[in-house]
Parts: C-alpha cells; structure tokens; sequence
C-alpha cells in the first residue's frame, strides 16, 4: 500500500475528495462555493471521519448548505463528541441502504416510501386507497392494513425505486416520491413500548438500555455482512428489530435519493398536522376533493392498534432514557445522522458542570438519600446508590476523567 500510515493518509483525504467535488459535474459548484467556512470546516471533518461516494456526498451538500451556521456547529460539536476520530466513533455509518417500502398510486404517478413506526400501517391503506379505491373500500380495515391483512398486497408494493420506475414508466425524479419521517427518539420509544415492552418481539429486550445494545450490534453487523440489500426482507428477531429501529436514513433508499423526495414531518401527537400536509400534498399530485375528504377522515378516525400516544410505559422509559447521560449518548450515536439529515433538529446535548460534579461527590459524603442538584441536572441522580452508578458510567462516557 502506498500510504503505510493510515492516519497520514486520512489527513489528505479531505481535502481530495473537496477537490474532487469541485471539478464533478453533476455538483452544485455555486452551493460548494458559496458554503460557509463553518460548512467547509463540518465536510473536512465528515470525511475524515467517513468513506462515502458520490451520491452520498451530494445528499450531505445539499442539506448542510442549507443550515445556518450555528447549526451547523451545533452538528460539529456532536461529530466531535460522539465521534473523535474514525477509529475512535461511536457513530454508526450515516449511509446505508436496507430494505424500502414502496406504495404506489398509478393513478396520480405518486409514491410513498412508509417507514415502520411512522404511521405505515395508515399510510399503506391511504395508498392502496388513492390506487384502487374500490379494494380497500370493500375490505372494510381500513385501520389494520399489515401483513396478509393489506388489501393491495403485491399490487401496488415494491421495495426498489428502480421497480417503482418501471411500474409508472417514468424516471423516480418525475414521479411525486414523499416519506413521513419522525423525531428518532418518539420512534424510538414508540417501537420500545409497542414492539419490545407489548408484543415481546424484540427477543428479551424490554428496556432501553438492552435495546440500544441491540440496535448497535445489529447495526455494526448488518453494515458489516452488508446482507440486508434491497428486497430481501425477513421476519427473524434481528430483521423484526432491525426494521423496526435501525435510523430511518437507511431506509427509501435516503443515502442517493433523498432528493427526490418530498419529507413530511409526522408526530403522533399532532395528527392535524400531519393531516394538512398530506392534504396539500395530494391535492398538488391531483387527488379530487371526494377522495381527499374521505382520507381526512381516516385520518381523524382513531390511532391504528399499534399506537402507543400516552402510554404510562412510554413515559416511563422516556423518563429513564433522558436522565441517563449515557444512554443519551448511545441513542445519540444510532440516530444522529436521523436528526441532521432528516428532522434538522438537533438536541441539546447533556453536559456535567464541574460545580455539579463537586457538589454531587459533595451529598456523597454526607451520606444523604437525595439531592437537589440545580437546576440544569434535577432529577439526574435520585439516590445516593445511584450516583455512585451514575459517576462510573459518566467515567466511562468520557464526561470527565
């Protein structure tokens, strides 16, 4: 190999691949040009961090271009937190293409790639609908379209944007593509209450903690093996869990097309929202009235037997995942690329004071059962027994030394 030291060579990876985008000609060259010494100084440190090619390249461009530069330091701060170097990084890979969704109406040439955990079961009965009214009209589930369940099943589904192209006859960037994406840790919580704590699907994970660990070895090994390609779906433990919570970039084939795509905003708690974006978007693709009337009230009919809006488990794990700096750090290191990519709106990130450290070794010695830290980290340690836990793993997450 001609570069024998690889961190020699990683040093003059950026700035080849910033010369290389430059002088390709499907780039924006004005966008590069034109971008912030902020958002230069973010790609230098990207691609030190991460092999990508072309296309993922230009999805990183087009996004990042478009932030303001104090978020754009905000990402940065994560990138460095999260992910030191490239052989220090606790980030799974940003690109990857796993299996995709795709639910097609022929009629308005308008595709949806559903995401589980984003409103999929509705989605797929909303399209079915705009395909072939009369299917989905006489079944009489509107709600409860999964599995052998979907009154289009095989009719209107494919898993390739290239089989989506054959199937309208026209190129995927001419067709109206959208997907609803959500906020990775509502989805998160959601697939844990329902998939996991519920249904019991998720093996013997029950907890956040057992979850995460299984999403970050599923995730390595999946990128690894790289045998989650496109089409070959399954229903084993890990393929159920992997579908279910792997980060929503590695789906719909985001990692080249992201695009070309239209990307709607879905909460579970704000339904109405969801419900004038989806209006606007269909009446734009030519959906008459009648028929975006009767989709409105679907949509306002009740939640799918999968939801979990309100549920007492959920804000419980919620609860835990929050004040656990360190569990925070893991979600963080499955779904940042989620947040920047995707929903473009990054959480703060959970930083320790010293004065809060002092003062919590402080309690310790006095031996006392609870604590009011200020306010910045109430509620983080309940107990005296915890915080000595909490301290350790604060060790181990490299929040002091």
């Amino acid at each position: 190999m001609f570069f024998r030291n690889r961190s020699f060579f990683y040093a003059f990876v950026p700035t080849i691949i910033i010369f290389l985008i430059i002088f390709w000609p499907d780039y924006d060259k004005e966008k590069i040009v034109k971008a912030s010494d902020t958002a230069k100084l973010f790609f230098k440190k990207f691609l030190e961090r991460f092999s990508v090619n072309e296309k993922h390249l230009t999805v990183l461009l087009v996004v990042v271009t478009e932030m303001a530069d104090e978020d754009i330091q905000r990402a940065m701060n994560f990138l460095e937190w999260l992910c030191p170097s490239r052989d220090q990084c606790s980030l799974q890979t940003p690109f990857y293409q796993m299996i995709s969704q795709y639910r097609v109406s022929k009629r308005h040439r308008l595709t949806a790639c559903t995401i589980y955990k984003n409103m999929s079961t509705l989605l797929t009965a909303i399209m079915c609908y705009l395909h072939n009214p009369f299917l989905i009209k006489t079944a009489g589930n509107f709600r409860n379209q999964w599995n052998d369940n979907r009154s289009c099943i095989g009719k209107n589904e494919f898993f390739k944007h290239r089989q989506v192209e054959k199937f309208l006859q026209i190129p995927f960037d001419e067709s109206k593509n959208f997907a609803l994406v959500r906020e990775p840790m509502e989805r998160f919580l959601s697939g844990l209450v329902n998939q996991c704590t519920n249904l019991k699907r998720c093996g013997d994970c029950v907890n956040a903690d057992c979850l995460l660990g299984m999403l970050e070895k599923n995730g390595r090994e999946t990128v690894r093996r790289d045998d989650f390609k496109m089409g070959n779906g399954g229903y084993s433990i890990d393929e159920h869990v992997n579908l279910h919570f792997l980060p929503q970039l590695w789906q719909c084939e985001f990692s080249s097309q992201l695009s070309n795509y239209k990307i709607l905003k879905y909460s579970s708690a704000d339904t109405e929202g969801i419900a004038r974006q989806l209006e606007e978007l269909f009446g734009k693709a030519g959906v008459n009235g009648q028929e975006i009337d009767f989709i409105k009230e679907q949509l306002q009919g009740g939640r799918s037997l999968h939801s979990t809006v309100g549920d007492e488990k959920r804000k419980a794990i919620e609860e835990e995942l929050k004040e656990s700096p360190v569990l925070m750090k893991r979600f963080m290191g499955l779904f940042f690329f989620d947040y920047l990519l995707l929903v473009s709106l990054l959480p703060p990130i959970v930083r320790i004071d010293r004065s809060d450290i002092i003062q919590f070794l402080n309690l310790i010695q006095k031996n006392r059962k609870q604590t009011a830290i200020r306010p910045s980290t109430v509620k983080l340690w309940r107990s005296t027994s915890s915080m000595i836990f909490q301290l350790e793993q604060l060790k181990k997450a490299g929040y002091m030394k």
